[in-house]
C-alpha cells in the first residue's frame, strides 16, 4: 500500500499554526483580496479588518507568485496592506497571501526540507523507473536517477512489429527511415523506442505513419542516421513484465551501475523497469508531496525554526532552546517508533543466489 502523502502548503499552515502566528488563528490558512491594489499593497475587505497597523513587522507572502515582504502599514478603513520593496506587477483582485509572523515562508519552507532531508533513510521513497532501453550487445547500464537500494529489476515483454535504423533527421515529431515501405498508419497508437545511437532510452507513442516516417510527440533529443529503434505494440502485451533473475550492481548501496547477464543481450528495444529505494526530494513547490510523515516533518521542522533563534538577542533565547531541545527529542522518538519497513528485495545475483536484505542494511 502507498504511503500517504502531504502537500508544501498543508505543512506550511499546520506550522503556522503550531507556531501561534495570529493570522492563522484568525482566517485559518490563506486570504484572498478583494480588490486589485498595487505594486506594494494588497486589500482584503473579507478578512482584514484589524486594528491600524497590527500586522506591521510581519511578512506578506503571495503564494501564487512565492514573494515575500516586510509589512510596514495596514489601514483598517481601507483593509489594505503596504509593504516594501514594491513588486514587479500590481496585485489584483483575489491574488492569494498568507501573514507570517516570527518567521517567513522562505525559512518555513527551509526547516520543510531539512527535516525531509534528515529523516532519510528511516523514512524512504519507492521509486519506479522504466525509461531505460536495452541496447544491442550491451550488458552494461547506466541506473536511473539516485538509487539508495534496488529492489527489483523488470524486463518489458512486448510484441514487436519491427526494427531499424533512422535514415535522417527530418523534424522533431518524425522518425524518418527511407528503406521500409509501411502500410499508412498501421503503426498508430503503438510506441516506437530508441534503443541505441542518439537519443537512446526514449520511448514515444506513434500518432502515424507514412510509408517511410513515423510522427510522434516531440523528441527530447532528436533522432539520427546512428539511431537503431523499435515499434512495439504494448495493446498485445502477453505478460507486461518479467522478473530479471541475474544482474549485479557496482555497489550494493548508492550504485550507479548494473551489469546484465548474456542471457538479456537478445531484448534490444525493449525497457527495463528498476525499482529502487530513493532519498526523498525536496519540495520546492506548494503542490509538491511528499511520503515522509506529516508529524516527523512538523517537529523536525520546529526544532530547526526554534534553534534558528538561539543567539539572537533579540528574542527569548533559553525559550527557543527549551522548545528546540524538545522538537527535536519529540521527532527522533517519533522516527524511531514509525520508520518505515522496507519491501522484500528478492534479486538474484549471477550464480542465482538470493541476496535477501543485506545484513548491513540500517533500517
Amino acid at each position: 500500500m502507498a504511503e500517504p502523502t502531504v502537500t508544501r502548503s498543508d505543512l506550511r499552515h499546520e506550522l503556522c499554526r503550531r507556531l501561534g502566528m495570529e493570522f492563522f488563528q484568525r482566517v485559518g490558512t490563506s486570504g484572498t483580496s478583494t480588490a486589485t491594489g498595487s505594486t506594494t499593497t494588497l486589500v482584503d475587505t473579507t478578512r482584514l479588518k484589524q486594528a491600524d497597523d497590527v500586522w506591521n513587522g510581519s511578512y506578506l507572502y503571495l503564494t501564487s507568485a512565492g514573494s515575500v515582504r516586510l509589512i510596514n502599514d495596514f489601514a483598517n478603513s481601507s483593509s489594505t496592506i503596504t509593504w516594501l520593496p514594491a513588486l514587479g506587477s500590481a496585485s489584483g483582485s483575489g491574488t492569494t497571501y498568507e501573514i507570517h509572523s516570527g518567521f517567513t515562508a522562505d525559512q518555513i519552507h527551509d526547516a520543510i526540507n531539512s527535516a525531509i532531508e534528515d529523516g532519510f533513510p528511516e523514512f524512504f521513497e519507492v521509486t519506479t523507473d522504466e525509461t531505460t532501453a536495452l541496447t544491442a550487445d550491451t550488458l552494461e547500464y547506466s541506473l536511473p536517477g539516485t538509487p539508495y537500494y534496488v529492489l527489483s529489476m523488470w524486463l518489458e515483454s512486448v510484441n514487436e512489429k519491427d526494427k531499424g535504423t533512422v535514415s535522417s533527421h527530418e523534424s522533431t515529431t518524425t522518425l524518418t527511415d527511407s528503406t521500409k515501405s509501411w502500410t499508412t498508419d498501421a503503426f498508430a497508437n503503438m510506441q516506437v523506442a530508441i534503443y541505441d545511437g542518439t537519443g537512446k532510452g526514449q520511448n514515444r507513442t506513434i500518432s502515424g505513419n507514412s510509408a517511410t516516417a513515423l510522427t510522434v510527440p516531440t523528441w527530447t533529443t532528436n533522432t539520427d542516421s546512428t539511431s537503431k529503434y523499435v515499434i512495439k505494440d504494448i495493446t498485445e502485451e502477453v505478460a507486461d513484465w518479467h522478473r530479471v533473475v541475474a544482474a549485479r550492481f557496482d555497489q550494493t548501496f548508492w550504485p550507479a551501475t548494473t551489469y546484465l547477464t548474456s542471457r538479456y543481450s537478445a531484448h534490444a528495444g525493449h525497457s527495463l523497469r528498476v525499482v529502487y529505494v530513493a532519498k526523498p526530494a525536496r519540495l520546492t513547490t506548494d503542490s509538491g508531496t511528499t511520503v515522509i510523515p506529516r508529524e516527523y516533518i512538523i517537529r523536525k521542522a520546529l526544532a530547526y525554526l526554534h534553534a534558528s533563534r538561539i543567539g539572537d538577542s533579540r528574542t527569548d533565547t533559553a525559550r527557543h532552546r527549551y522548545l528546540q531541545q524538545m522538537y527535536e527529542s519529540m521527532a527522533e522518538v517519533y522516527k524511531l517508533q514509525n520508520k518505515f519497513r522496507l519491501p522484500k528485495s528478492t534479486m538474484w545475483i549471477e550464480q542465482e543466489t538470493v541476496v535477501d536484505t543485506p545484513a548491513e542494511y540500517p533500517f
